[in-house]
């Protein structure tokens, strides 16, 4: 890039000019500048004189030389300007300075700019500093005017620009620590330029994109987006150079080829295009190998496997020598897999067709042969997906010898296979190479390139390498071995060992059930090779020395482990000598060593004679020496620590009950970090009976620290503290963001009370500030103001913190990282310090507390310890003692917290046993166990619970209290103020009974004005009483939840008051007697298992897996515990919450893939894992601990508390059966909705999730409404939900196998529910009731009326006596009195799943139009369902017609009841039998006007029959149609309406032209039948008359052409009858079925009823099979019915239909299942319906089973 320094000067100088023009400038002002170098001051300074407006000044001190400078003439001002160049000194300004200051003689109306590049306070005090903001060169002013000149510029393209605006925007947030004009220097720079080349992308720290340039119609919002990808990955790469460890890290985040280019000194100017590209890529799923120590060999086969190296690309190398018999004719090997593979993928170059590869499942297979007098050689691949990021290359050397020969290079090995050449290679590190094994040893020196060597069995060779023997590359050597011949290559360089952390070792010894050996300070197993850090390794030289010595009890002085002797018993003594003497004997290293063979059963024989002279001993005796150093066996003192030794009894008992548990089980370290035995011997007394704990920070699992009580602070929080104290003060900061207003700085106020070991607390306040600092800038920092109450004079962390002189200092000592992006560690620390001040105060009995806003308080244990019986504390041990927490029991006067056996494992273990033994011996260790000895009984710590004064003032201080390991449970809280708010908790999960820490507040009122505002929004009638409800029902799911209410009343408030309510009404729908159900909320759940790391890895709550829901999560889990003949049932069923008008489509898949997941990680079978039994574990502490909380919070009684309570052995034990048997009856998961704008509740299983829907007021009145009346109004049916599909109703199992139900399934309660109404004749209730959402409110819960009870239906009216009627005669009877129109609903059927009956608004007067358009298959109940229509109308007085042309609709098969209910109201006039007194010709009155009417003319009735006939006779053409036209004209003017059709004939036989006779024989038929009667005088008045009549106008007997003609006449004889006569108030139903056969054309009469009827009283009932045979405007005109029917639909229909109910893919792919699905008498009802304040609402789809005939009668 061109050097534009120069440049930048001027730009900064006309900055500078239009600045001083500004400011109206009257002399005596002073200015400011500082530059960071002498020779920007001195640049800059000439840019200034060479302005235009630059004028030489001088100034002639009085005892000085001449001064010389430049003064800006700016508006009659002269702006001297005094740089400190040429040795000018800072006194020396200041003496310009007062010149200015006086403005006398020739410094009158002079101002002073004083331009430093050195800190001047006094020049800098009382002049206008130019960087500061709002001044011209603060970094903001630079950057806003560049960002104006780039929008005038007119060179640069729009993507330029917005490159440019970008680095700007990035350069002002990345300079607020530290200011600096000249970040910008580029941008002017290349807006000079004109153009942003490739290699000007690197000065902007971003990668050369091309596509910047190639993409001129990129959009700035894409433009922005890949520049923030762009400049991420810049950075990154970026810090991994100069951590310098890019060999490895580039590898994990990028493939090889672009790791290997970003590797180079030149990688920044890689095309940012591939980058990006990769980077995508290696995000995605890659194949993972299993490098699993069990693959399948032949017997007495033996190899070693290694990767290249322990990067990605490294381990995809698998470098393996297999040792087989030369009598072994091949070996077979398998390599496992994380996914399935494909034989497509295989690669087998190998000319030797003997080596095969093939892939089966998941693993990959191959097949070697052994060559009994050579090495072979061979190389396969594995190119997965023909990705290069899942591509495995496996080496192999097959040789026909023993593994003990080579002995030696089994960790520095490589075989290398080429076509030419393959060899083993090894690694030369300058000093002797041994190979072999056995007593002999010989050594050779290598002095000439391929040099033959020859090795002999039980023989170790040494091999050194002469210098003389290296050439330029590696040295070939041959190994001979039994005459076989093995090429070797020999690599002169050093190999470096990877370090390894002590819970690696203690994680693989165990999975690889092998060793650690420590060989030449580096630890080896197998082919593996690693280095210990130093803590390790000084914990290795202890166990070193402690086997060396035999000591049995130890203490460090000045550095050095010093032997304390112990008295111990006889036989355990015997036993402890024997186990050092065997790990003396064979190398063995607890930290480092597998626990198998003869350490084995000598560390058992060990345990067991201890547990033996521990149980023997005698309540109330006084303890031996040797008793007494039972006690000490196994452990070292270290100054004030006591450290717990591998050589202690429970630290043995845990590791072998570990190993026999576990196996060679591979567990993530995220579990195996919850894995350890601390808590299982919670407390000892050291020198003065002074009370010791375990801490939790140690690095080596099999060493445990053990500290003064009160310096473990906070227990097992120790591990989170810090976290716990960041949580509360970015919480309190969120919900109450007013009080800490940028410009304000107002301090947040801390007490921190009773913690004397306060080192958490400042990494919590440091590590909240540092996320600020980095988020958003040091201008966002406000003053942390912290007050220490404490009653000791030891020295405070925060002492510490501030004293401490370097950045690596305060990392080293608290463990904290000053790393930052943009800053450095300087900077960091200063701008932390910067804001926290602290201050001391002496904590006293009365002491008043200053005002906090939290307040960190540590309840103080009372006489400090104490002694308690085992069987009374709550045992804290799950998983038969692999995991443990330390629980606490509560007494009238405190909790005691400490080791207990009440509801522990029902058996015991060797691990319990010690466990057990050590606690009761260390309980008698007080006084220096001169006491008379107690059995069963344990140290414990004690809580106070009374005279907590202190509390009060603490509360009355404190906007919110966190208790720090509180010692108490959450019940405590209940009592002392019934207005005490749990807002938050972190549990410790392996126990239900502790918190690390809980937070409370006795502010409570606006917590219950926030739910009271809500609640009234939402027009739920709430009391006092009640609202405290809710609060406790959020207190007892998340307390938090109410805090992020208070500031967010939208859609989340809405989420969370819809998962509280939705827990409710689950428990209440899922309600049974043998069955206990827990809700606990999905985000909870991820909320316990992040706060232990549980969510790494790629378990059961990783990113991938649950972890994907985040805290918005909508997730309730259920889990229901059913104990039946003697065995635990435990059920997890997941319910998805969503509310408002939302689709389910995506909530049944979230569904499906959590009940998967619970599948697959809590699953029990034959291969049952130790990581199954945890999780499953980790679900048993959850619901214990939300039983608890439930309880706590007065939601559950006593009875229900204790049932589960009661339990808990068998559920911290995994002894119980994950169940599935409820899915029969409710599916794997639901999906509970409260929907806005429904009218419905019900429940539908689809396929194996139940969709359970509810209103959206549901949830709000839920969440006021106790659980109780919730159940009993939905099993009294006040929800509309069907009592059988109700669990109580569905499951009722039998006592001795619960998997069989007596009850029964859904599915068949659905068929219930679906089966064909035509056949059955009854579907769910036979009392005939209308039901429906209008129904009056009975409750705070709306929901429809109770079955019990009676509502009234419409009347039916009085009958009148109808007139006989004769054979096919139409008879005009007496009227029948009718009910008014706008009563009148249609029941249609009742909602599937539900008892809600869904109506046809028929005689709404908001309806659009009375139009029905039915559609369905052949016998899905079509007609069945119209005649229920038709019944259900004459019911109401409203009579009907049908012109049947399809033979439907005849007597004989219309349904039974139907005639019966009817009786001589049902009139069949059947056209065959006695003509329909129809003319065709007849001259209509047609309509011009309201009230104006003339008659049609001769062409008006020539153009009706010839659109009819057209219609008819598809065939016919222009000129045949055309023929008729004229033949009607004809006869009109020769027989006017005595015209008929077969004068028709006759005329157009006369024509006698070859259209005419075209015309006539289509129409022949038509005119032999001649169905009309023209003589007999009718009209269609009666329809008006006449009420509750169905007419049946039948033309069964003619073909179908001839029914469609008569149909299309009685239609237009009709259309025009209405069009004088009909009343848009006096609906007139006509059913048309089959409606495809006729005409739809936009003059046809159907269409004009669709279209115009509305208005003459028209109501079309339209019915179809299929709409694929219309056309798209006479589809269009069937859809604007009012009233939509769907039945099961033909298939290439059932997508067209579903896309009228939804646009959304989701939603239209789930209603196409459902429509699919569709049973016989089941419909989708597309229709408006009535809300319940009485106005009719939108049509929404609903699935309805049809009422049957029966249930209407």
């Amino acid at each position: 890039m061109l050097n534009m320094s120069n440049r930048f000067y001027d730009y900064l100088t006309g900055n500078l000019k239009d600045f001083f023009k500004r400011q109206n400038l009257e002399g005596g002002e002073r200015f400011y500048l500082q530059l960071e170098e002498e020779p920007e001051v001195a640049d800059f300074f000439n840019s200034l004189s060479q302005s235009e407006f630059s004028h030489e000044f001088k100034y002639q001190h009085e005892h000085g030389e001449l001064y010389r400078t430049i003064a800006l003439h700016i508006d009659g001002v002269r702006i001297v300007v005094a740089a400190t160049i040429d040795e000018v000194k800072p006194d020396f300004l200041v003496t310009l300075r007062n010149n200015v200051s006086e403005q006398k003689g020739e410094w009158e109306r002079t101002a002073l700019l004083s331009i430093c590049h050195e800190t001047l306070d006094s020049i800098r005090g009382g002049s206008s500093d130019l960087q500061r903001e709002g001044m011209p060169f603060h970094v903001k002013s630079i950057a806003n005017k560049l960002k104006s000149d780039l929008e005038k510029d007119t060179t640069l393209s729009v993507q330029e620009k917005e490159v440019l605006h970008f680095h700007l925007d990035r350069k002002l947030k990345d300079s607020l620590l530290q200011p600096s004009i000249w970040d910008y220097e580029e941008v002017l720079s290349l807006l000079h330029k004109g153009r942003i080349d490739r290699e000007d992308f690197n000065s902007l720290s971003l990668f050369p994109d091309n596509l910047i340039h190639q993409e001129p119609n990129m959009k700035r919002n894409e433009v922005r987006k890949r520049l923030d990808d762009n400049s991420s990955l810049f950075e990154r790469v970026q810090r991994i150079h100069e951590y310098g460890n890019e060999e490895t890290e580039l590898e994990k985040v990028f493939d090889d080829k672009i790791a290997a280019s970003l590797k180079k000194e030149s990688w920044q100017n890689t095309e940012f295009k591939p980058i990006i590209d990769s980077y995508s890529q290696r995000k995605s799923k890659t194949l993972n190998y299993k490098d699993t120590e069990t693959k399948k060999l032949n017997k007495d086969v033996s190899y070693w496997e290694k990767p290249l190296s322990e990067t990605k690309a490294g381990n995809r190398k698998r470098h393996i020598i297999i040792f087989a018999s030369p009598e072994e004719s091949k070996v077979e090997m398998s390599f496992e897999f994380d996914d399935y593979l494909s034989k497509n993928y295989v690669d087998n170059k190998n000319k030797d067709k003997e080596a095969q590869a093939d892939a089966s499942g998941k693993k990959f297979n191959v097949k070697l042969p052994v060559y009994p007098d050579h090495a072979g050689f061979f190389k396969m691949r594995y190119k997965h997906k023909e990705e290069n990021k899942s591509t495995y290359e496996f080496m192999f050397c097959v040789l026909p010898i023993s593994e003990k020969t080579l002995i030696g290079i089994e960790t520095s090995y490589e075989v290398k296979v080429t076509q030419s050449k393959s060899h083993i290679s090894i690694n030369y590190e300058g000093q002797l190479m041994k190979l072999g094994e056995g007593v002999d040893v010989v050594e050779r020196n290598i002095t000439e390139s391929g040099e033959s060597i020859a090795l002999a069995e039980d023989t170790v060779t040494k091999l050194e390498v002469d210098t003389a023997a290296w050439g330029e590359g590696p040295l070939p050597v041959n190994i001979i071995v039994d005459g076989i011949q093995i090429p070797m290559q020999i690599n002169d360089k050093e190999t470096r060992a990877r370090p390894i952390l002590a819970k690696n070792v203690w994680k693989l010894k165990r999975e690889r059930e092998q060793s650690f050996h420590l060989v030449e300070n580096r630890l080896k197993q197998g082919t593996f090779e690693a280095y210990m850090h130093n803590d390790f390794k000084g914990k290795v030289e202890l166990e070193q020395k402690w086997i060396q010595e035999g000591m049995a009890s130890g203490t460090m002085e000045f550095g050095e482990l010093q032997a304390i002797r112990l008295n111990l018993p006889h036989d355990v003594k015997e036993a402890y000598d024997n186990l050092l003497d065997i790990m003396d004997e064979k190398e063995f290293l607890p930290s480092l060593g597998y626990l198998d063979g003869d350490i084995k059963e000598a560390a058992e024989k060990f345990v067991f004679s201890y547990q033996k002279e521990i149980s023997e001993i005698q309540e109330h005796v006084l303890l031996d020496d040797s008793q007494k150093g039972l006690m000490n066996l196994g452990f070292i003192r270290n100054k004030e620590d006591i450290w717990m030794t591998p050589f202690h009894p429970l630290n043995l008992s845990y590791q072998l009950y570990l190993n026999e548990i576990l196996g060679a089980e591979e567990v993530d370290a995220h579990i195996l970090d919850r894995l350890h035995p601390q808590n299982l011997l919670p407390f000892i007394y050291g020198q003065g009976d002074s009370l010791y704990r375990p801490t939790m920070e140690s690095d080596t699992p099999e060493w445990i620290d053990y500290k003064p009580e009160n310096q473990v602070t906070v227990g097992n929080a120790n591990e989170f503290m810090a976290k716990v104290v960041r949580e509360k003060m970015n919480q309190f900061v969120q919900h109450f963001d007013y009080l800490f207003l940028d410009a304000s700085k107002s301090p947040l106020l801390l007490n921190i009370i009773q913690i004397h070991n306060d080192t958490e607390i400042v990494k919590g306040v440091f590590n909240y500030l540092k996320g600020k600092l980095e988020k958003d800038g040091p201008h966002s920092l406000f003053p942390v103001k912290l007050a220490l109450y404490r009653n000791t004079h030891s020295m405070s962390a925060f002492e510490s913190f501030s004293i401490l002189e370097n950045p690596e200092q305060v990392e080293e000592e608290f463990g904290l990282s000053l790393k930052s992006k943009d800053y450095d560690k300087s900077d960091v620390l200063r701008h932390i310090r910067e804001n926290i001040s602290y201050y001391k105060l002496e904590l006293e009995e009365k002491t008043k507390f200053d005002y906090a806003h939290i307040s960190f308080f540590k309840m103080p244990t009372q006489d400090s310890d104490a002694l308690h019986r085992v069987d009374q504390i709550e045992s804290g041990m799950s998983l038969d003692g692999l995991l443990s927490s330390v629980n606490s029991i509560a007494s009238e006067a405190d909790y005691r917290s400490g080791f207990g056996l009440k509801n522990s494992p029902a058996g015991s273990n060797i691990l319990i046993e010690t466990a057990t033994y050590v606690n009761e011996l260390a309980a008698n260790m007080k006084n220096e166990a001169s006491n008379s000895y107690s059995k069963n009984e344990s140290i414990v710590i004690r809580t106070s619970t009374q005279g907590y004064a202190m509390l009060d003032e603490i509360y009355k201080s404190s906007a919110w209290v966190t208790f720090i390991d509180p010692g108490v449970d959450l019940e405590f809280f209940q009592k002392p103020a019934s207005n005490l708010l749990v807002i938050h908790y972190s549990d410790q999960y392996s126990s239900s009974d502790r918190y690390d820490a809980i937070t409370v507040t006795d502010k409570s009122d606006q917590y219950k004005m926030v739910i009271e505002e809500y609640l009234k929004e939402h027009k739920v009638p709430v009391n006092a009483e009640r609202i405290d409800s809710a609060i406790q029902t959020f207190n007892a799911i998340n307390g938090e939840w109410l805090l992020r209410i208070i500031g967010s009343k939208g859609q989340f408030a809405r989420e969370k008051v819809s998962i509280i309510s939705a827990m409710k009404y689950a428990e209440s729908f899922f309600h049974h007697e043998n069955i206990q159900w827990i809700p606990v909320s999905l985000e909870e759940i991820l909320r316990v298992a992040g706060a232990v790391n549980l969510t790494k890895g790629d378990g059961l709550f990783s990113t991938s897996n649950l972890q994907s829901r985040g805290k918005h999560s909508d997730d309730v889990l259920l889990i229901g515990l059913e104990k039946r003949d003697g065995n635990l049932y435990v059920h997890f069923y997941p319910i998805e919450v969503k509310i408002g008008g939302i689709q389910n489509s995506k909530a049944r898949l979230q569904i499906d893939q959590t009940a998967k997941l619970f599948h697959k990680h809590l699953r029990q079978d034959e291969d049952d894992s130790f990581i199954n039994k945890f999780y499953r574990n980790f679900f048993a502490h959850i619901l214990l601990a939300n039983a608890k909380k439930l309880h706590s919070n007065g939601l559950w009684d006593d009875a229900r508390f204790h049932s589960v309570e009661d339990l808990k052995p068998m559920l911290l034990n995994d002894d119980f059966i994950i169940a599935e048997h409820l899915e029969d009856s409710i599916g794997k998961g639901a999906v509970l909705t409260f929907r806005k704008d429904h009218h419905y509740r019900s429940a539908v299983k689809e396929e194996d999730i139940l969709m359970l829907t509810l209103l959206e007021d549901d949830a709000y009145k839920g969440i006021v409404t106790p659980i109780e009346e919730i159940r009993d109004k939905m099993e009294k049916g006040y929800f509309d939900l069907p009592a059988d599909k109700l669990l109580s109703s569905l499951y009722t199992s039998c006592p001795e196998d619960p998997n069989h139900q007596t009850g029964v399934s859904y599915e068949e309660t659905q068929e219930a529910d679906d089966h064909d109404p035509i056949e059955s004749g009854s579907i769910g209730t036979t009392d005939g009731q209308t039901k429906g959402n209008d129904d009056q409110e009975k409750s705070s819960l709306e929901g429809t009326t109770p079955p019990e009870q009676d509502v009234q239906k419409y009347s039916n009216g009085t009958s009148d006596e109808v007139t006989q009627q004769g054979d096919g005669e139409l008879v005009e009877p007496a009227p029948k009195s009718a009910v008014e129109l706008e009563d009148i609903r249609i029941p249609i059927g009742k909602v599937e799943g539900s008892e809600a009956e869904v109506h046809w608004e028929f005689g709404n007067p908001g309806l659009a139009n009375r139009h029905m358009f039915t559609v369905g298959r052949s016998g899905q109940g079509k007609t069945y369902f119209i005649q229920c229509m038709l019944l259900e109308l004459a019911k109401q007085g409203i009579s009907s017609i049908i012109i049947d042309y399809t033979d439907g609709y005849k007597k004989s098969q219309l349904e039974e009841e139907f005639k019966e209910e009817l009786g001589d109201d049902l009139e069949q006039f059947i056209v065959r039998a006695k003509k329909f007194p129809v003319n065709p010709f007849k001259r209509n009155m047609k309509m011009l006007d309201e009230d104006i009417h003339i008659p049609e003319d001769d062409s008006d009735v020539a153009e009706r029959i010839k659109n009819v006939i057209g219609s008819i006779y598809e065939s016919l053409g222009i000129q045949q149609l055309n023929s008729i036209y004229q033949a009607v004209i004809k006869g009109m003017r020769q027989y006017d309406e005595e015209m008929s059709l077969p004068r028709l004939g006759e005329i157009l036989e006369e024509d006698g032209s070859a259209t005419a006779k075209t015309a006539l024989s289509q129409m022949n038929l038509l005119i032999d039948k001649n169905p009309f009667d023209y003589d007999e005088k009718f009209d269609w008045s009666f329809l008006g008359r006449d009420e509750g009549k169905v007419f049946i106008v039948q033309l069964t007997g003619y073909s179908p052409d001839v029914q469609n003609m008569i149909t299309e006449f009685i239609l237009w004889d009709l259309w025009y009858y209405k069009l004088q006569h009909g009343n848009k108030n006096k609906p007139f139903p006509i059913v048309l079925d089959e409606m495809q056969r006729l005409d739809m054309s936009g003059d046809a009469p159907t269409s004009k009823i669709l279209t115009e009827g509305r208005k003459f009283g028209w109501s079309g009932w339209f019915a179809t099979q299929f709409t694929k045979g219309f056309a798209s405007d006479h589809l269009s005109r069937l859809q604007n019915a009012a009233q939509k029917i769907y039945f099961n639909p033909t298939e290439n229909e059932i997508s067209s239909i579903a896309a009228t109910f939804s646009q959304d893919t989701p939603s239209r792919k789930q209603w196409e299942e459902k429509l699919k699905n569709l049973k016989k008498g089941q419909c989708v009802v597309y229709g408006p319906v009535l809300g319940k304040d009485g106005e009719l609402k939108g049509s929404m789809p609903v699935v309805v089973n049809i009422s049957s005939m029966k249930e209407r009668l």
